[in-house]
């Protein structure tokens, strides 16, 4: 075997909190606190629920605090997985229909993927797609690098520091960048700088992508998340936890 085949030895512990009064935001973030000083990084990953926007905000800033990192998407964590087949604009209302469905009121999505991002993404990209579909990441394996450079994208344009109210959004990339110590990408439009000081007849200049290394990753990493995200995150990182350290 060769030596590309270890290259990836980040130690990764995924802890599930199965507390239900534990796993809104604000008390998964208090509660990876309690590990912080055991791990390198400690993630705490969740998605936007417009109902608990100010719990979102705090969540974030008291990760911030206490020297946690997020990965927050808005919607959902499908904004990452629509992101490895296109450059996405469009402000989804809510992850999927079915999950509104009960036994006494059964509900199929009949929005055609014009509300949520699920049906949306089954009817335009990946038909096979389903919440906490094993081997997730054998299907988008050869699309990361396209993700990583349309988040970024997604991030310049979306321009606004208030992330937890931003639609779309994800920082999912962040983790994928630590988790295979890539190099962040930072999506950047140059053209009013180099109208300024380097191009004085005022040709046209397209914007351009700068790769930057921002610092280097750690050995492991402990990451926290709610139920919901339980199969998608797990099949995202189960590639990762067989490499040695």
């Amino acid at each position: 075997m060769g030596d590309d085949a270890w290259r990836y030895s980040v130690k990764v512990e995924v802890r599930e909190i199965i507390d239900g009064s534990k796993t809104d935001p604000v008390n998964m973030v208090k509660e990876a606190k309690k590990s912080r000083n055991s791990y390198d990084e400690v993630w705490v990953v969740f998605d936007r629920d417009r109902e608990r926007d100010p719990q979102n905000l705090q969540a974030i800033e008291l990760a911030s605090q206490s020297k946690i990192k997020v990965a927050f998407s808005s919607i959902s964590f499908e904004e990452w997985v629509l992101l490895h087949f296109e450059r996405s604009t469009k402000a989804f209302e809510r992850s999927d229909c079915e999950s509104r469905s009960t036994k006494k009121n059964p509900t199929d999505c009949t929005c055609d993927g014009r509300v949520c991002i699920c049906t949306y993404l089954k009817k335009h990209f990946y038909p096979g797609y389903a919440k906490g579909k094993a081997k997730l990441y054998d299907d988008l394996s050869e699309k990361r690098d396209l993700a990583l450079e349309n988040a970024a994208w997604q991030k310049h344009y979306s321009n606004t520091k208030n992330h937890h109210l931003a639609n779309p959004y994800t920082d999912v990339d962040n983790l994928v960048l630590q988790l295979f110590e890539l190099p962040k990408i930072r999506y950047e439009s140059t053209n009013e700088r180099m109208q300024r000081d380097f191009n004085p007849n005022d040709e046209p200049i397209k914007p351009i992508l700068l790769f930057s290394f921002l610092g280097h990753p750690k050995n492991s990493l402990d990451i926290s998340y709610s139920s919901v995200w339980s199969s998608s995150i797990f099949n995202l990182l189960d590639f990762i936890c067989l490499s040695p350290v």
